[in-house]
C-alpha cells in the first residue's frame, strides 16, 4: 500500500544522518523541511518554537553535540545540545501533538559483556563511560517521558559525507605510514542510509509506536575489522596492525563490547537492518568514485 504524504521536520541539515535523509525523502511524496544551525539552535527554544507553524506531522531529531572526545572538556556545549536541545525538542513537538524520533548512541553502555554471548537489548542497563554518553542517556530520557517519543541508539554510523571513521581510514592507507587500529572496541556498524531508511519506514507505518529501540546492522565488528572490509572493498592492499585500546588511548573512554540486537524494532516494526557490510559497500565506493 502506498504511503501518505507526511509533513517531516528534521532538525540538523549537514550531519550524516540529515544528508541521508535528504537524499531518501527526495523519491518519496513527503514534504520534508531541514533546519540547520544556521537558522535555528535547538539548545535556544526562541529559535526554534517559530517552527511548530509548519504543521509537522512527526519530528526527526538528527542534530546531537558527537565530538565524543572534545565533550571531556566541553561538558556544558555537550550538555546543551543533547540535553537542553532535546527537551525544547521535545516540547515543541508536544506543542504540535505529533512523533518525535530521537537518534541515540550504543555509547550508554559501559560494554562490559565480552563474557556474554548475548547482544545488549533495551532492557539492559545503562552506565556510560564518557560526558558523550551521559548527556545521550539524559536526552533518551527526556524524550521517553513523552507519550509520542521514539528513541532509536545506533551505531558507528558511516557514510560518504562528514568526517567519519570510513573517510579517515582510505586517507591514511594512501600515506606511506604504518596504519594501526584497536581490535577490542565492538559494535554494529550502520550507514547513515540504513538508519534512514529504517527511520522512513517507521514514519511510514499504519501506527507510530512509541519507545526505545535499537536500529543498527546485523553483525557486529570491531573498528580493526571495520577498517579491514572498508580497504577489502576499496581494493586497497595495505596491512592494518590490530591494537589494543591500551596502545590508543583518548580523552573519553569508549565501551569494549556495545553490540547491540535490533530484535525489538524487527518485531514491533518489521524493520530488519541488513549486515553491515552490505550497508559499507556503496559507501566505500562513492568515495572512491569521488577520488577517481
Amino acid at each position: 500500500m502506498k504511503s501518505l504524504s507526511k509533513r517531516i521536520l528534521v532538525f540538523g541539515s549537514s550531519g550524516q544522518l540529515a544528508t541521508a535523509l535528504r537524499y531518501l525523502t527526495g523519491s518519496t511524496a513527503h514534504d520534508t523541511k531541514f533546519v540547520g544551525r544556521d537558522s535555528a539552535d535547538i539548545s535556544a527554544i526562541e529559535t526554534i518554537s517559530e517552527f511548530v507553524q509548519w504543521n509537522p506531522d512527526v519530528i526527526v531529531n538528527a542534530a546531537a553535540y558527537t565530538a565524543v572526545d572534545a565533550a571531556e572538556s566541553e561538558a556544558s556545549e555537550a550538555h546543551a545540545v543533547n540535553v537542553t536541545g532535546t527537551s525544547n525538542l521535545v516540547s515543541l513537538a508536544e506543542r504540535a501533538d505529533v512523533p518525535l524520533i530521537h537518534i541515540s548512541t550504543d555509547y550508554v553502555f559501559d560494554g562490559h559483556r565480552l563474557s556474554r554471548p548475548d547482544w545488549y537489548s533495551e532492557e539492559d542497563e545503562t552506565n556510560p563511560l564518557n560526558v558523550y554518553g551521559l548527556t545521550k542517556l539524559e536526552g533518551e530520557n527526556i524524550v521517553l517521558q513523552y507519550g509520542k517519543g521514539i528513541v532509536l541508539r545506533t551505531s558507528f554510523i558511516n557514510s560518504s559525507t562528514g568526517k567519519n571513521f570510513v573517510k579517515t581510514i582510505l586517507r591514511l592507507a594512501s600515506q606511506d605510514l604504518p596504519l594501526r587500529v584497536v581490535d577490542d572496541q565492538l559494535g554494529c556498524p550502520t550507514s547513515a542510509s540504513q538508519l534512514g531508511e529504517a527511520i522512513l519506514q517507521i514514519i511510514d507505518s499504519s501506527e507510530i509506536q512509541p519507545g526505545l529501540f535499537h536500529a543498527a546492522s546485523k553483525g557486529g565488528a570491531s573498528w580493526w575489522e571495520f577498517a579491514t572490509e572498508i580497504l577489502n572493498i576499496a581494493g586497497i592492499e595495505k596491512e592494518i596492525e590490530a591494537i589494543p585500546t591500551s596502545e590508543f588511548p583518548l580523552p573519553a573512554k569508549r565501551p569494549a563490547d556495545a553490540r547491540m540486537s535490533s530484535a525489538k524494532l524487527k518485531e514491533q516494526y518489521g524493520i530488519e537492518i541488513a549486515d553491515w557490510k552490505q550497508g559499507l559497500r556503496p559507501v566505500v565506493k562513492e568515495l572512491m568514485n569521488e577520488r577517481s
